[in-house]
This record gives structure tokens, sequence and C-alpha cells, in this order.
């Protein structure tokens, strides 16, 4: 089976990619609600949703040996509608709920640009503005995910300059340069592809 083009593996990846953005996009959402929902309960004591929203000191898991020396502290449980799984845990301050809020975010966009390039390869002509215009945002989409989570890591978070983060800022960098150099391959098949026409 092709790679690229029609009936190729491209368009079973842009299947993988649409379901991964659906299910990555309900997350993201849902933990909007969710958090505007324990908000709300924080803010007037409310127990609205309390099967699903769960604020307090102990929602569960004090007895963690993770979690003992700050049993004093807030923390909320987020479970998935109608259901008794958990989706998020964690200490409710507005660090947690950022960076949370960030990274979904992040993969949500993602796997959405993904979607759109695994869709265009999957045409006849993949050498075209569409494709090279949708690699380009997720190019620049890894590039300026860097300085995001550099300043989340330390004005938001707090933390001190570690391997984790100078290993997140180099893949990421490096991703954003590698598709940078596939743009360029595809401008110039795009150039190709154009003269190709003009002369037939």
């Amino acid at each position: 089976m092709k790679l690229i083009g029609k009936n190729s593996v491209s368009k079973y990846f842009s299947y993988f990619f649409l379901v991964l953005f659906l299910f990555i996009a309900f997350h993201f959402i849902y933990e909007i609600i969710g958090f505007s929902v324990l908000y709300y309960k924080y803010k007037t004591g409310s127990n609205i949703l309390s099967e699903y929203f769960l604020l307090g000191n102990d929602v569960g898991w004090a007895k963690n040996e993770y979690t003992n020396p700050i049993k004093d502290v807030l923390k909320f449980k987020i479970y998935y509608p109608f259901t008794e799984q958990n989706l998020l845990t964690g200490i409710y301050t507005k660090s947690f709920i950022i960076n949370s809020l960030i990274s979904s975010s992040y993969f949500t966009v993602f796997s959405f640009v993904c979607y759109k390039i695994t869709e265009a390869l999957g045409k006849d002509y993949i050498f075209n503005l569409k494709t090279i215009n949708w690699f380009k945002k997720l190019a620049w989409l890894s590039i300026l995910f860097v300085p995001i989570q550099i300043i989340n890591w330390f004005f938001n978070l707090n933390l001190k300059m570690s391997a984790s983060l100078l290993y997140i800022s180099f893949i990421f960098l490096s991703l954003g340069i590698i598709l940078f150099f596939i743009i360029a391959f595809f401008k110039k098949g795009y150039e190709l592809q154009s003269e190709n026409d003009l002369t037939i």
C-alpha cells in the first residue's frame, strides 16, 4: 500500500488523527466545564454536581503516601460524565489549572493539524498550497510551544531549570525545524508540479 496519495496509509492515518482529535477535544472541553464548576463551588460553597466534580481537603486520595504531607490543602477530582472513572485529580491551585489547560489546548490543536495534514496527504495531488500551509502551522505550533512552556514552567509552576524542561524544549524545537525542511521539500514539489502543468 502507498504511503501517500489516494487510498494510501495517509488516508487511514487521517481517520486515526480525527478520532484522536475528537477524543482530546472532548477532554479539553470537559476540563473547562469541570474547572468552571469547581470555581463556582469554591466561590459559593455549592454542592452542585458533587458526584462528578469533587472539591475538598479529602477527595479520596488523602491517605496516599505522596499526599499525606499536604493533606490540609484543597484538592479536586473530576470524573467522566455518568461514570465513576477518574478523568483528572490534583491540588486545586491556579498554577495547576493553567498548566493543565495549556497542555490540553496544545494537544487538541496539535491532533487537529495532524489530521488536516494526513488528510491532505491522502489526496491525489499532495504538492499543493493547502498541504504546505498546514505543515507551516504545525511547524510554528511546535516552535511556539517552547516559549509558552518555559513561561509556564518558571512563572506559573515556579519550578527551577531541569533536564525535563530542556528535553521537552529540544524535542519541540527539533520537530519544528524538521518540519521546515519538509515544507521546503513540498514547496519544491509544488513548483515542479506547477511547471509540469503549465507545459502540458
